[in-house]
This record gives structure tokens, sequence and C-alpha cells, in this order.
């Protein structure tokens, strides 16, 4: 679940599953500056300027070019309100 309150977003994530243990981790996120867009040979630009998917179908990897805009960035801060995953999910 996410909701938004002004620039503050909320992220909410609970796993109640059968047979499976309860998970939950709950974290807010705000901006703390202006949008921008990447300079060229940053990591920001090499981690958001992926131009390749790979993906697996009946043991074979395919690879396609993606096309894109430069994405518009913010630089931001979380907190991490409630976490419940430390244990492993499968026992």
């Amino acid at each position: 679940m996410v909701n938004k309150r002004g620039e503050l977003t909320e992220f909410q994530c609970r796993r109640k599953h059968k047979g499976f243990q309860h998970k939950e981790i709950l974290l807010t996120y705000k901006p703390i500056s202006a949008p921008y867009y990447t300079k060229e040979g940053t990591v920001d630009e090499w981690l958001t300027d992926r131009d390749r998917l790979f993906t697996v179908h009946k043991q074979k990897v395919f690879r396609g070019k993606l096309f894109h805009q430069p994405w518009i960035l913010q630089d931001g801060h979380y907190s991490m309100k409630k976490i419940r995953l430390r244990q492993p999910i499968y026992q």
C-alpha cells in the first residue's frame, strides 16, 4: 500500500499468507532536493540509463533494446518505521 501526504510518501507491505510467517515493512520517503537530470559520467547516469532488457524463456536468454527519455531524479530521505523481516521466509 502506498499513501501520499503532500511530499511525504508512505510504503507499507504486509504478508499474511496462510502457512507462512507474517512479515511487515513500513517506511516513509520524502524528497530533499529539486528534481534534476543526471550528469554524463556519474553513477546516477549509469544506474538509471540502462538500455537493455534481459529475460529467460525456455532456458534461452533473450536480450532486447529499451528506449526511454532520461529520468528526472530527486534526492530523498527515508525512514524505516517498522520492520519484521529478520527471520528467514522459508524454513
